[in-house]
Parts: structure tokens; sequence; C-alpha cells
């Protein structure tokens, strides 16, 4: 029988949150997992939208404190995103690091004025940019 895990996924809809609020998402979450003596997976396949991975613990199994901690955690953080919280379940050789956690899911928006003005200048300049390269016959 393996070592109980949490799997984890933060969703950020593209164009919601200033520029690198993912990436540094990422980095306070992994301060988060180590401070907690949990170590963890993070997959970087999930760009700029995706956030996921799994949690165990390093000296002791993770629990439902752990869980109930990250999202309490994630539910302060100053982002936009669907948090995916999994249910502790015991790993095993088949088990699917990649499937569609579905157990606890709620939606963190604790941003700030400031940062949804960044966002929406950010996703207009996009905008700008996508309609001069449509234009563009080159």
């Amino acid at each position: 029988m393996g070592k109980p895990l949490l799997l984890y996924d933060f969703e950020f809809v593209p164009y919601q949150n200033p520029p690198y609020t993912r990436e540094r998402f990422s980095e306070a979450l992994r301060a988060f997992f180590e401070d907690r003596g949990l170590d963890y997976g993070m997959s970087s396949l999930g760009g700029m939208v995706h956030c996921r991975g799994d949690v165990r613990g390093k000296e002791r199994p993770v629990t439902e404190d752990d869980r109930q901690a990250l999202a309490a955690w994630a539910g302060r953080q100053r982002v936009r995103c669907t948090a995916r919280l999994g249910a502790i379940e015991e790993d095993h050789d088949d088990l699917a690091l990649f499937r569609e956690v579905t157990e606890w899911v709620f939606d963190v928006d604790n941003l700030a004025a400031e940062d949804r003005a960044k966002a929406d200048e950010w996703r207009e300049g996009i905008r700008q940019w996508v309609r001069s390269v449509r234009r563009d016959p080159a």
C-alpha cells in the first residue's frame, strides 16, 4: 500500500489576473508546502492556466488537516482562479495523477481593483496585438 497523497489543480482563466500571477502563485504554493513539511509534485504542463500536482508528507502522512489548510491558504491568495482539491487517497501504481480533480471545487476571487485593471490592460494589449497580426498580410 502506498503513502497517502492529495491531488490539486488551480485553474487560472487566461487574462483574468495580472501578468505572471500564476507563476507567483506557484512559487508561494511551493513555500506553503515546504513550510508544512510536505513533499509535492508540480506539473509544468499547465502553462499559464493550470498549477496542478500532488502532495505527500515527508516525515508524516499528508492529512485532512493539510487539505483544509491548503484550501484556507488558497482562499487568502490575491488571485482569481478555480481551486480543485482531491480527497486524501492512497498512492498506487495505476493512480491517474492527471485525472480531473472533482472532490472539492471552489472559486477564489481576491483581486484588488488595481489587479483587475492590470488584467484588463494586459487582455486589451493581447487583443490589439492579435488584431495587428491578422491585418498584416506578411
